[in-house]
């Protein structure tokens, strides 16, 4: 409900286009929480040796008021400026996930976790609360978002040994772009290490 914003104009060099546009996102995201338009997209995680699928990704969009829909480069940096904007589309986005996947019998799908929502106490309660009831709990694989930068290793720790404890499982993604850490590998017990694509992408070519 901001009706001004400030800042300095020489350092963020924002125009009222640039602005407009910001707000216009705040009220595509404050929609879709309202109106149940935060959906998840499943991509099929295709195994080359089993030719399967193996399992999904689950990543977010928003739908607008007009249908369209919305990927998260279109609002994830606003929501993260409005923190709890970004809180409430974690949750409904995790809910969203844990209810279609929850009787699933074969199938597991994995989801992101940035460092705001290890941080956040309701949503890594909500977490555990599924998981110690979930019939399939293994099913369930949490990605953390290795591009961010890690700033609370004990609690980041202390989640990841939650989620173990309980069946769930943990990943380091996109490991080898942003904040790419070594340090992340050897400390974090994670299950799976996604590779970023800049590395392994002339893997076939070059030594």
């Amino acid at each position: 409900n901001n009706q001004f914003y400030v800042c300095d104009g020489k350092e963020e060099e924002l125009d009222a286009e640039s602005i407009l546009e910001k707000y216009r996102m705040v009220n595509v995201i404050n929609y879709a929480i309202a109106h149940d338009g935060v959906i998840p997209y499943y991509q099929g995680i295709y195994d080359n040796k089993e030719q399967t699928i193996h399992h999904f990704e689950a990543l977010m969009r928003l739908k607008d008021e007009n249908g369209k829909v919305y990927t998260p480069i279109d609002f994830l940096d606003v929501a993260r400026s409005y923190g709890l904007l970004y809180d409430a589309l974690s949750m409904e986005m995790i809910r969203k996930v844990f209810d279609a996947f929850k009787d699933n019998e074969n199938e597991s799908v994995s989801i992101n976790l940035g460092m705001r929502d290890i941080k956040n106490e309701e949503l890594t309660r909500y977490i555990c609360s599924f998981l110690s009831t979930a019939r399939h709990p293994e099913h369930f694989i949490f990605e953390i978002l290795e591009n961010e930068d890690v700033d609370e290793y004990e609690t980041l720790l202390r989640s990841v040994n939650n989620i173990h404890k309980l069946g769930g499982k943990m990943s380091i993604d996109d490991f080898g772009s942003g904040y790419s850490n070594l340090l992340h590998v050897v400390s974090i017990p994670a299950d799976y290490l996604k590779i970023d694509g800049s590395i392994v992408k002339e893997c076939c070519r070059n030594k």
